[in-house]
Formats: structure tokens, sequence, C-alpha cells
């Protein structure tokens, strides 16, 4: 698997990531359940998104969609602000 990358200076903050990512993995519309998190700092003006390496808070670590050209998550993204650097063996 890639390392999956969010432009947070671009992102902005639909959490239609969130929403393909839930589906794609449970057959459900479930944010909540999704391995990627989008949050809007409405005090700063500013994203903070975050991939999880590792299950947590009932949601699924990212596995990078392997059965996929690209993950759920860059493919839905409007503004191209999900972006995936694949490993080297991948290339």
């Amino acid at each position: 698997m890639g390392m999956i990358r969010i432009d947070t200076t671009i992102c902005a903050a639909c959490r239609i990531c969130e929403l393909g990512c839930s589906f794609h993995h449970l057959g459900a519309f479930a944010p909540r359940r999704s391995s990627i998190v989008i949050r809007k700092l409405a005090a700063r003006a500013e994203v903070a998104a975050e991939v999880l390496e590792a299950a947590a808070d009932g949601r699924p670590a990212c596995d990078g969609c392997p059965d996929r050209r690209a993950p759920v998550c860059a493919e839905w993204c409007p503004t191209g602000a999900i972006s995936v650097t694949r490993q080297a063996e991948e290339a």
C-alpha cells in the first residue's frame, strides 16, 4: 500500500471521502466508521485530516483499498486534495 496524503489547504471538508470509504468497506454510508477522519476547525478556519494507520474508536485501519486501482477516498474527492504515493515495488 502507498501513502495516502491529504492537502488540507485545498480540502473543502465536505467529508465525501468518509462516505466513500465507509460505503466501500461496510456497504453503508457511515462516516463515523470510516478509516479517514476530516474535521473542520472553524475557530482557525482550517481543516484537519487523518488517515488511520491503526484501528481506533470503532474505525478500521486504512488498507489503501488494495482491490482497486486507487483508494475510494482519492477517487471521490471533488477537490483533488487526496493523493496516493505508491511504494517503489508497486510502481
